[in-house]
């Protein structure tokens, strides 16, 4: 089986994704596995190489030219949340694992490698924020302005929203025509949430994909600890998602207390070696 590991930056988030990269190296037995950086930013392509990044060309920005954004989001700031998109466009791979690069790997993650999760079309872990903040509020988030029509649909259905800071994607729809599909979507339906994770669960949905649900190990995002406190804290994570804390770019003392420890653990994977 042919894989790639794949994450999605610019310059501002380069210091973040070379430590994501690292850290799955760090705890990982990577020996015949790719790894690929989807990218707009030259900066970013001069420092890794071609070989190494999916650049995504004007022509390439052209197929989000008409993604919904949120109120006045810049496209240019937020782009690289759509650009995961491309990761459904490797072809050339039996299976593509997307990490956003805001995460840690701090265990062996050798397990979405395997042949465990070929049934599944989309492996990813529940978004417990979205499951549990935000079922009882449809008319709050619709003030903020999200379309909640699929997602309460979603709700009453018992489907879960996946959390797209992980995606592992096999061969069913790692192809041209599930891709160009999932392009079209995103081009002509309403702004949900959360930039491009609203449009990616309303359509894996839609597509009626075989959903494999990973335990919250393998995507913990530091903020659950702030505003989900009734889950609890694994003791041994796989993947530590920091958009809290983000330690790249924010002070340890201007975040919560709880968050320390993940703004060290960050800094230790930076460090590693």
């Amino acid at each position: 089986m042919k894989i790639c590991i794949t994450t999605t930056f610019d310059n501002a988030y380069l210091m973040a994704g070379i430590t994501m990269l690292k850290s799955i190296r760090n705890h990982t037995n990577c020996s015949g596995i790719d790894f690929k950086v989807i990218t707009a930013d030259t900066e970013v392509l001069k420092r890794l190489g071609t070989d190494n990044c999916h650049f995504v060309n004007p022509a390439i920005k052209a197929r989000y030219k008409d993604v919904a954004y949120y109120g006045g989001l810049s496209q240019e700031r937020y782009g690289h949340s759509w650009y995961r998109f491309e990761l459904f466009s490797f072809d050339f791979y039996d299976r593509v694992i997307c990490i956003d690069s805001d995460c840690i790997c701090v265990d062996d993650i050798s397990y979405l490698f395997s042949e465990e999760l070929s049934e599944f079309d989309i492996a990813s872990v529940e978004d417990h924020i979205v499951s549990k903040n935000w079922t009882s509020d449809f008319s709050g988030l619709q003030a903020q302005g999200m379309d909640t029509s699929h997602f309460a649909q979603r709700m009453k259905e018992g489907k879960i929203d996946i959390q797209p800071a992980l995606i592992v994607a096999n061969r069913s729809v790692v192809n041209e025509a599930w891709y160009n599909r999932l392009i079209k979507y995103a081009n002509t339906t309403a702004f949900t949430y959360s930039i491009d994770q609203g449009i990616i669960n309303n359509f894996i949905y839609l597509e009626n994909l075989k959903i494999k649900l990973l335990p919250l190990e393998w995507d913990y995002q530091d903020l659950y600890e702030l505003y989900v406190p009734s889950l609890p804290v694994p003791k041994h994570p796989k993947i530590v998602h920091c958009q809290e804390s983000k330690p790249f770019k924010t002070d340890k003392k201007a975040i919560d207390p709880r968050l320390h420890k993940w703004h060290d653990l960050w800094w230790h994977e930076h460090n590693f070696r």
